[in-house]
């Protein structure tokens, strides 16, 4: 069935029309070889989901190919469909090493794999990637798992020939069962059970049927009591045992442990439980291992993001919730629901766009006392970079559509407004990342931006007295950038001629004009080669306290004493700090996000963690396959932004844990 039309493109109600057409029409085996658009993942089509929903519900077998981005299989639909609905999803093996191509999306979705490179197929007329590998004018050597999808279905109809006794799900368990290992025995996230093979799976008169279907692919959140429960079949004619095994996902390769076994073969029931209790947060792999009566072995994977119970989130709409803050009770942020269209990207929000006021982005509040929303200012143009001290807020505005000028106004928790918006400065230039403590509120003043790095210098403003102090520009300073206050204490980040940026500290006096600078860091965090200070790489201040990312990306705590000083000491090593995050600093304790590599997936997930100044322990506080960014900490709540992967749009929210639940002591 044709599904695509003369421009390449397929659309769905087109592709579910022709699934249910197929199916109505007697198909035994639909085999597709397609993906949503490639690198744009789409990681729910209902239409689609509802249409291999249904021919699965009437025993049609639907076969996909995995992809050809080398990302998780879990961002595409169908191919992420969970649960006994779920379509049979084929990666592509490399005929030339009988491994699996570099090429090929991966994940616990993964049934099998079958040949997909360098595989002789028919050429239409106008291939515009056939360059090269045409074969005598109608022919073309083509890699991908489209080619991999047909070999599946071709066998799984040989399979339904020779055994038509069979049902649909052991016609599926002879493919998998006569699969044949071709990178981690037994089962893997890249070739499911191994490579086809005709021979064995043919041979199969009595398949055993071993499948997880709850937990399978990417199910995270929190469980009642911390008891995970497994759900599946572990069944089939030459039955003897099965086992429940786990293992964390980025070390899996280095065995499973067992929690559960049976002697009891179940059909589309509980498999077993897990008590979760004592395990850390982490993302977990689960392994059915079903054992015949001949010793063969045959497996299914599933997979759990383990996350501490009680974990919330702010009730919000669609769009980017970025860069929250928090103080007491009310927590502010940047917000693009009124304009989600204008979003991009898995963790990219246009409100991170520096200097273009032409997107959309408004600032929010919300009041734990009352559980209540409150749009602070939502007017054309961006708003951004929201600071607040006790009722009052401050921000970057781009509304006169020019440049961006620093506004603020003071929230009424009683009347849930905001009252008269202030104007704290208006200038021809760029006014940006405000901070406020009390009466004090500093802000960047940036004449130029050449090749990311800023000419700036700060500008201190008393609101209580309407005075203004820009800090002195000393000799060889290119910029002053990022200023963070804490009662009349400010720190700031200073760049030189040299390119090198240095951390300084002062006791701000605006009627005086006084601001005596003291050197914390001579070497703090730059990136992508050009000196330039991530803007979410502010250092961070509470009191006397301090913390801020180094030159290697490692993170540095200190204490100011009486003269000023900060000794500082080094909390985490360089090794995958995010660089597109903040830090967050209350009390003792410092929170961040960072990139954990898992080398063996070739993956980077984004979870926050925290260390305690006081007992020097360090605490991993979220798994989480995306990205967990922007954390922002008070003395009871822990808040920060959550990539959201959802059609037809990315997004993000934001999510809170009371320290308490934590068992944090800030």
């Amino acid at each position: 069935l044709k599904i695509f039309g003369v421009s390449g493109v397929a659309v769905s109600s087109r592709i579910a029309t022709a699934i249910r057409y197929a199916t109505d029409h007697g198909a035994d085996i639909i085999s597709n070889s397609w993906i949503c658009e490639e690198f744009d993942a789409c990681p729910s089509d209902p239409v689609v989901e509802d249409a291999v929903r249904y021919a699965n519900q009437q025993n049609v077998i639907t076969v996909f190919g995995a992809g050809n981005d080398g990302l998780p299989v879990e961002y595409f639909s169908p191919q992420n469909l969970k649960s006994t609905n779920k379509s049979l999803t084929v990666s592509a093996s490399n005929p030339n090493n009988d491994g699996v191509a570099g090429f090929s999306q991966y994940g616990t979705n993964i049934d099998v794999a079958a040949p997909g490179v360098g595989i002789l197929t028919l050429k239409s007329q106008n291939c515009t990637l056939c360059s090269g590998n045409i074969v005598g004018g109608n022919y073309v050597y083509f890699d991908g798992t489209s080619m991999s999808a047909p070999y599946v279905s071709g066998l799984l109809a040989v399979i339904k020939a020779k055994r038509p006794t069979l049902t649909a799900f052991q016609v599926v368990a002879a493919l998998k069962d006569g699969a044949v290992d071709i990178v981690d025995p037994g089962i893997d996230i890249r070739a499911g059970t191994g490579r086809i093979n005709g021979y064995n799976s043919v041979s199969l008169t009595s398949p055993i049927i071993a499948k997880i279907t709850k937990p399978y692919a990417w199910d995270f959140g929190q469980i009642s009591n911390n008891i995970l429960t497994i759900q599946g079949t572990a069944n089939g004619t030459a039955f003897d045992h099965y086992v429940l095994q786990y293992a964390t996902r980025s070390n899996y390769l280095s065995g499973f442990t067992t929690f559960y076994s049976s002697f009891s073969p179940i059909q589309n029931g509980d498999l077993g439980t897990w008590n979760m209790s004592s395990l850390p947060v982490d993302d977990y792999f689960i392994r059915l291992k079903v054992h015949s009566t001949d010793g063969s072995n045959y497996y299914d994977l599933g997979e759990f993001t383990y996350e501490k119970p009680n974990l919330n989130v702010i009730p919000t709409g669609a769009g980017f919730r970025t860069r929250p803050q928090i103080n007491g009770n009310y927590l502010v942020w940047e917000d693009s629901r009124q304009f989600p269209g204008q979003t991009y990207g898995i963790t990219d929000s246009e409100c991170l766009n520096t200097y273009n006021l032409t997107d959309e982005c408004d600032i929010y509040l919300y009041d734990f006392s009352s559980n209540s929303t409150v749009s602070i200012s939502t007017v054309v143009n961006k708003q951004r970079h929201p600071s607040i001290s006790g009722t009052k807020i401050v921000w970057e505005d781009g509304r006169n559509g020019t440049n961006y000028n620093i506004w603020g106004c003071t929230y009424d928790p009683v009347s849930k407004t905001c009252g008269s918006l202030r104007q704290y400065s208006n200038e021809s230039i760029n006014s940006n990342n405000p901070s406020i403590s009390g009466n004090l509120i500093a802000w960047e003043r940036i004449q130029s931006v050449t090749n990311f790095v800023r000419t700036s210098r700060i500008r201190v403003f008393d609101s209580s007295t309407n005075l203004t102090f820009d800090l002195p520009l000393p000799q060889g300073v290119v910029s002053q950038i990022t200023p963070r206050l804490s009662g009349t204490r400010m720190i700031w980040a200073e760049r030189s001629t040299s390119g090198a940026y240095s951390l300084y500290s002062c006791i701000v006096n605006v009627s005086t004009q006084q601001c005596n600078r003291q050197l914390f860091d001579s070497s703090i965090a730059a990136i992508d080669g050009k000196q330039k200070l991530n803007e979410e790489q502010y250092p961070v201040i509470d009191g006397s306290k301090v913390a801020w990312y180094d030159s290697t990306g490692g993170i540095n705590y200190c204490t100011v004493d009486g003269q000023g000083n900060c000794p500082n000491t080094l909390i985490t090593q360089s090794s995958g700090i995010h660089s597109d995050t903040n830090i967050a600093l209350f009390g003792n304790l410092v929170i961040w996000g960072k990139d954990d590599y898992n080398q063996t997936l070739d993956t980077r997930d984004g979870n926050l963690y925290a260390y305690n100044t006081s007992s020097q322990t360090l605490q991993k506080i979220t798994s989480y396959r995306l990205d967990d960014y922007d954390p922002t900490i008070s003395g009871t709540y822990l808040i920060w932004s959550r990539a959201q992967l959802a059609s037809p749009l990315y997004g993000s929210d934001l999510k809170y844990y009371r320290l308490s639940d934590l068992g944090l002591q800030p």
